[in-house]
């Protein structure tokens, strides 16, 4: 009985010094994300060395097997190289002893960025209840070398399609690779779901920024094209087109969630932009004061007022210069309802 009993000991003894022999790995950081490559940076915090290190990688979802897809990596640093955009992973690490293994330590989750236009639907999951954090959705720009905005290229439309139970929960915003930032819509639709047309990838939601309609004023189901609440003209700074452009999303509330289908930025060569806003900002007697902000690439405007109803080309045109910023139109007609 004695010797059953001491066997019994040294087996929980020799368990015991296995455990402090190869400590669990923690990751540090990942990084350098591309379309198809992301680097995975971890510490080994014990003092002895291990043999190496192993990680299990899976797309979203997937259920952890125990088995590593990678060979013994030798390093604290492993760089994946042929990765699919636009997905999200999840993988699990652990250090290899001479006694064994550590725990797996996990899941950690990353996304690729994401090519433009995005395959639709892309599925990335928007987090519940996320703000003031925000997801992060990086579209990857390559095709203009070179490039500026503003001189040679400018982006004139985004497209989207997210689903989500609550619309209203949202703030969505694009920055630029030079870190300009806008806010696409912000909290509306109270009531709605979706933006875009969940089941049909070929009906976005569009904003641009000479659409008629502003996205505050739109009726719902979000579909159709509209300007956004931030001026898009603002990117248009002489900065690279090229680069990475961030989509951030947050959600305000608990409960409903959602996923992002579908994103789609529109560059084009054309370089003269209208001002983004037409400010009335006196009326006096028979005169009106017009104010805009003018685009880094707008030289002049060409500006018609007549009575509500009246046809482009059967009143006389004002030229102004786009630096002005302002112009006074006078001679008005009391009482009366005019447009430009």
């Amino acid at each position: 009985m004695y010797k059953y009993l001491i066997i019994w000991a040294c087996y929980i003894c020799s368990n015991a010094v296995y455990g402090q022999s190869c400590s669990q790995v923690f990751v540090s950081s990942i990084t350098d994300f591309t379309a198809t490559t992301a680097t995975i940076n971890w510490i080994y915090p014990g003092t002895d060395i291990p043999l190496g290190y192993e990680i299990e990688l899976g797309k979203d979802g997937f259920i952890q097997t125990g088995t590593p897809t990678t060979d013994l990596i030798s390093s604290t640093t492993f760089v994946y190289t042929d990765l699919e955009n636009a997905q999200t992973y999840q993988f699990w690490i652990r250090a290899v002893c001479q006694n064994g293994s550590s725990d797996w330590n996990g899941p950690f989750e990353f996304n690729t960025n994401i090519t433009n236009p995005s395959f639709c639907p892309i599925d990335l999951a928007i987090d519940n209840n996320n703000c003031p954090d925000v997801n992060q959705f990086n579209i990857e720009i390559t095709d203009y070398p070179g490039a500026l905005l503003g001189q040679d290229i400018i982006l004139d439309q985004v497209e989207l399609i997210i689903t989500h139970t609550w619309i209203p929960d949202l703030k969505i915003e694009l920055q630029s690779p030079n870190g300009v930032k806008i806010p696409l819509i912000q909290h509306r639709g109270i009531g709605s779901q979706n933006l875009g047309d969940v089941n049909n990838c070929e009906i976005p939601l569009s904003f641009t920024a000479d659409a008629c309609l502003p996205i505050v004023d739109a009726p719902t189901p979000y579909i159709g094209t509209y300007r956004p609440e931030g001026d898009l003209n603002r990117f248009l700074d002489g900065s690279s087109v090229n680069g990475i452009w961030t989509l951030e999303i947050c959600d305000r509330a608990k409960v409903d969630i959602g996923t992002l289908n579908y994103i789609a930025l529109g560059f084009s060569e054309q370089n003269c932009t209208l001002p983004f806003t037409i400010r009335i900002t006196e009326i006096k007697g028979n005169s009106v004061l017009l104010n805009w902000d003018r685009p880094i690439n707008c030289d002049g405007i060409e500006l018609e007022v007549g009575p509500l109803g009246f046809l482009p080309g059967s009143v006389p045109t004002t030229f102004v210069n786009c630096e002005a910023e302002s112009l006074l139109i006078e001679n008005l007609d009391i009482d009366t309802e005019y447009e430009y």
